[in-house]
């Protein structure tokens, strides 16, 4: 029970376990007849923590709890209630009315404190709408401790500091002071801007695609937020080791495994929505302008040989699915023909210079001859792809010579296809774009 004379009464806070802050207003009680003068007195020289509903540092039966040099904001009679110094008055203690009138405001600057903790329990509206105020949106931190799940109202501290442009970062590290303490075992961090992107791209890099769809999916549907998710996915696509590249496209899988197709298809180049929304695309050579297409099947016969046609860049002969799957690690693909219901792979067999024909066979039989790598890669403002056999690492492309038609058949290559030859580079376009016959042209 709070009580203004047992308040009163209480033993002084203990400055000796705490940092005494020489904040004016820790032994008296809200507002009053006082004089209030804000602090910090400059925005130059911004608050290193305040605690919301901290009562100081003190031992407790679980460890360490609360912290020695922080502004702790508590309601005006609340006395230390565990520990040593329970009883006692607690230490640096900014004053408000309780936790549905938690107002620090004629005691704090807006946007004046870089490290804001609260127990996730107790994140009312009022204590949420206090945090979001005095945060530093472009240098700030804030830490709720505790399961994510005894948020009053997670969605409202999601979106109120989002509007201060902090964002939940998911596999957010902690600074030693708060991760050595016991009551942030389980945490929620949010983040400015910068460290959010900083933080995507990382988890990218790290493979851990997990965090990064979380992070995304905080990230988007807010406009700074976009920028963000846009910016990692061009560094990633116009960086110059593959590794970066082949790690975006791992990422757009895990977003649309995630059901995060929004994002695939706002801030990706539109081949990786017709990639993983399986899509109807015709996959056209830079050099020669031609679409892959399987010849005219025979009956007796499971497989039929691939090609690229001189002519015709719109029929469904020329149009394919890419199936993606997850393979030990690797993302893969398989490149299924609409019109012959039949999946891409290349012979078991090479020619004299080492290149394998690429046939279409019977979905029925499969094996890793099935599947390809995708790699993107930019050139002259266009994204294009090689595409490698799982197999045999062989990329395709057409051959230099044609046959009375125009057409070239289509073989993987058996030695470096990043050599800079343009009939190993390959654009996707959407069989529905009716404009794609003009984009070849530029090709």
């Amino acid at each position: 029970m709070q009580s203004a004379t047992l308040w009163r009464r209480a033993p002084r806070p203990n400055y000796t376990t705490n940092v005494d802050l020489l904040f004016p207003y820790s032994e008296v009680a809200h507002l009053g007849q006082y004089e209030l003068v804000r602090i910090p007195h400059s925005l130059n020289d911004l608050i290193a923590h305040l605690d919301y509903w901290g009562e100081g540092s003190s031992l407790t039966a679980r460890g360490f709890s609360g912290f020695t040099n922080s502004y702790n904001v508590n309601t005006q009679y609340r006395l230390v209630s565990a520990g040593a110094d329970r009883d006692r008055k607690i230490p640096n203690r900014i004053p408000v009315v309780s936790l549905q009138q938690c107002d620090t405001s004629p005691y704090v600057r807006g946007a004046s404190v870089l490290l804001a903790t609260a127990p996730a329990a107790r994140c009312s509206r009022s204590t949420v709408d206090d945090i979001a105020r005095v945060i530093n949106p472009d240098l700030g931190l804030v830490v709720a401790h505790g399961s994510a799940d005894s948020f009053p109202d997670r969605q409202y501290i999601e979106s109120a500091l989002a509007a201060q442009k902090l964002f939940l970062c998911p596999g957010y590290e902690l600074p030693t002071e708060l991760s050595e303490l016991a009551q942030f075992k389980t945490y929620s961090a949010f983040v400015g801007l910068a460290t959010a992107k900083d933080h995507l791209l990382k988890y990218i890099n790290d493979e851990k695609f997990d965090f990064a769809a979380r992070l995304t999916k905080t990230l988007n549907n807010n406009v700074v937020g976009n920028e963000a998710i846009e910016s990692v996915v061009q560094t990633l696509l116009n960086a110059e080791d593959l590794e970066s590249r082949e790690r975006l496209m791992k990422y757009a899988w895990k977003l649309n495994e995630a059901q995060i197709w929004s994002a695939v298809k706002t801030y990706f180049p539109s081949e990786f929505n017709l990639i993983f929304s399986q899509l109807e695309t015709i996959i056209i050579n830079k050099r020669y302008s031609q679409a892959i297409f399987l010849e005219e099947k025979d009956d007796n016969l499971s497989m039929t040989e691939g090609w690229g046609d001189s002519l015709d860049k719109d029929s469904i002969r020329v149009q394919w699915r890419l199936f993606p799957e997850w393979w030990h690690g690797k993302l893969r693909f398989k490149l299924y023909n609409i019109y012959y219901n039949m999946f891409l792979c290349s012979d078991t067999q090479t020619d004299k210079d080492g290149d394998r024909r690429a046939h279409g066979q019977d979905p029925a039989v499969t094996d890793d001859r099935y599947t390809y790598y995708l790699e993107p890669f930019i050139e002259n403002n266009y994204l294009y792809f090689y595409i490698i056999n799982y197999e045999y690492n062989e990329g395709l492309k057409l051959t230099l010579d044609r046959n009375r038609d125009g057409n070239r058949r289509l073989f993987g290559h058996g030695g470096d296809i990043r050599a800079g030859e343009d009939r190993f580079k390959w654009r996707l376009v959407a069989a529905s774009d009716k404009t794609h016959a003009a984009a070849t042209m530029a090709l």
